[in-house]
């Protein structure tokens, strides 16, 4: 490739301790006169809030030397966080290193949107919890579809709701939104709503916008049998 473009090639988790030395490699590079660096993620399959902070860090030290940063290949959870919080409209995103090598001879390179499919399907733990099962990709129509179908089982009398998510393998900023407005949907209506097994990235979702604090989400569903069904948590 151009030998005026470096390639880094990180990989497993980017979190406090690996992005943080990515970060210090890349800007020894840039201080030397490379002024446009590639970062490959074909290899990074984990990214914590804090490797993501790193990479915030990164791309201003960059752009303060006058340098362009670049990321290519990235799996579709990565992809989902740097949707979900609007980094891909301020970071340059390429598909693979061709399209990298194609886009950088046009002004306007594009990001990669992720598209899978998805089902949602319910039911009832009992007289008391329903448990929706969302699959596949949470995106805006698919969660608000999930927000309506919740909304009339409590208008029904429901008064704990479920949302088992592990099968949920995307979810973008609208999916995130539905579910917020569904959980103050819920709780007008004197209901409880809670989540479990989320995969670590939709997680990550959770811990980087902070709705951890806000939802109540159990690591599966045994736990939220041993935690959850109380008297007061069911509202018997």
């Amino acid at each position: 490739m151009n030998p005026k473009v470096s390639i880094f090639y990180p990989s497993g988790s980017l979190d406090r301790i690996t992005g943080g030395k990515l970060r210090q490699e890349v800007i020894e590079v840039v201080e030397a006169g490379t002024k446009t660096i590639l970062i490959d993620f074909q290899d990074v399959v984990f990214m914590d809030s804090s490797g993501l902070g790193n990479l915030v860090s990164l791309f201003k030290g960059v752009r303060s030397r006058k340098g362009e940063l670049c990321f290519c290949s990235l799996i579709p959870q990565v992809k989902m966080v740097f949707s979900l919080i609007g980094l891909d409209q301020v970071f340059e995103i390429y598909e693979n290193q061709e399209e990298f090598k194609q886009a950088t001879l046009t002004p306007n390179p594009k990001a990669i949107k992720a598209t899978l499919t998805s089902k949602l399907e319910v039911i009832k733990m009992s007289q008391k919890v329903s448990i929706f099962y969302p699959s596949g990709n949470l995106d805006g129509m698919r969660s608000n579809q999930l927000r309506q179908e919740v909304i009339e089982v409590v208008e029904a009398g429901a008064k704990a709701i479920l949302i088992d998510c592990q099968d949920v393998v995307f979810m973008d900023s609208s999916g995130l939104g539905n579910l917020v407005s569904l959980l103050k949907t819920v709780r007008s209506k004197n209901s409880e709503l809670w989540f479990c097994s989320l995969i670590p990235q939709v997680k990550m979702i959770f811990e980087l916008t902070r709705l951890d604090r806000v939802f109540k989400i159990y690591a599966n569903q045994e736990e939220f049998e041993q935690t959850a069904l109380t008297p007061d948590a069911t509202n018997s």
